[in-house]
């Protein structure tokens, strides 16, 4: 039988404001650690098991924002909490921004200026108003619409826009390679995101991007910290069969989704497809909701 694990997803801990993909503020994260702590036993992959008298939780954070290492790590290490942190290598070791972010980033120019903008996808032209407060709705339909392009009509699309931006841009700031090393020696458990965070899915046909994305983030980060890196966590959670093969080839062992479902450790020494919950509210009570999985019971009831 399986055991059952909550494994969240987060991403940035920060009181700054991102109108488009806004942060969860410090206040918000140090209640979820309290709440987790107190009705969970918050474990690392390698420390699940199935005779565990507590619900079980993994907390995870994918990417590697800087406000990882100075908002988040002193409160894990304030509350003894484990945690795993899956980078993009690329943002590590060079200024590379994945275009998730650095789209984001655009965003919040125009938002910011209540500008309006125009995006050419797919010889079909879209026009958009966006201010501060329509700006995470308007960013969330243009990350969609942009999701499932090849990396170069992506790029294309994105470099036309930064064009244009109606004022100065500001990169969101990554981690460097000697704050991810600080927080792997404290025990903060590294895995990889990639290199560049790519769509691995529409990859599918392309056996060479997706075997070095998968194989040399794992040899860097490996380089970089001299420890194993056993965990992948797929790109905006896409993934394909061929991905999820050469992921076990590559010699991981656990690989990390986000389909927002309980995850299932098998436990039996086979490589573990995991599950993740994506948390990323700033209202403590809709964090609560998901992690105890009412946002899944609410779509059975209205299917």
């Amino acid at each position: 039988m399986n055991t059952k694990v909550t494994i969240l997803c987060l991403h940035k801990i920060t009181d700054k404001q991102f109108p488009s993909w806004p942060g969860m503020s410090v206040r918000t994260f140090e209640k979820l650690l309290k709440y987790i702590t107190k009705h969970y036993k918050v474990c690392l992959p390698n420390e699940i098991s199935e005779k565990s008298k507590r619900r079980q939780l993994i907390l995870s954070f994918d990417d590697g924002f800087e406000d990882f290492y100075i908002n988040a790590f002193p409160l894990l290490k304030k509350h003894k909490i484990p945690a795993v942190l899956n980078v993009v290598v690329n943002c590590i070791k060079t200024d590379y921004q994945i275009w998730t972010q650095r789209l984001n980033d655009i965003l919040d120019i125009y938002a910011k200026a209540n500008s309006g903008l125009e995006l050419e996808i797919e010889n079909k032209l879209y026009k958009f108003e966006i201010n501060i407060k329509n700006a995470e709705t308007i960013a969330l339909e243009i990350f969609k619409k942009l999701l499932p392009l090849q990396i170069e009509a992506r790029e294309l699309v994105i470099s036309k826009l930064e064009e244009n931006t109606p004022g100065k841009l500001s990169k969101t700031k990554m981690m460097s390679p000697s704050q991810l090393k600080e927080v792997s020696d404290y025990g903060i458990l590294i895995g990889s995101h990639s290199l560049s965070h790519p769509n691995l899915k529409i990859e599918d046909t392309n056996f060479e991007l997706l075997k070095y994305e998968l194989l040399e983030s794992k040899i860097q980060l490996e380089n970089l910290l001299n420890k194993p890196v056993e965990i992948f966590a797929f790109p905006n959670g896409m993934y394909s069969e061929l991905g999820m093969k050469l992921a076990e080839d590559s010699g991981y062992k656990y690989l990390l989704l986000v389909d927002n479902n309980v995850a299932e450790f098998n436990l039996t020494g086979e490589i573990e497809i995991l599950d993740r919950i994506l948390i990323y509210s700033n209202n403590h009570f809709k964090n609560i909701f998901r992690i105890e999985g009412f946002h899944n019971k609410i779509r059975k009831w209205l299917k």
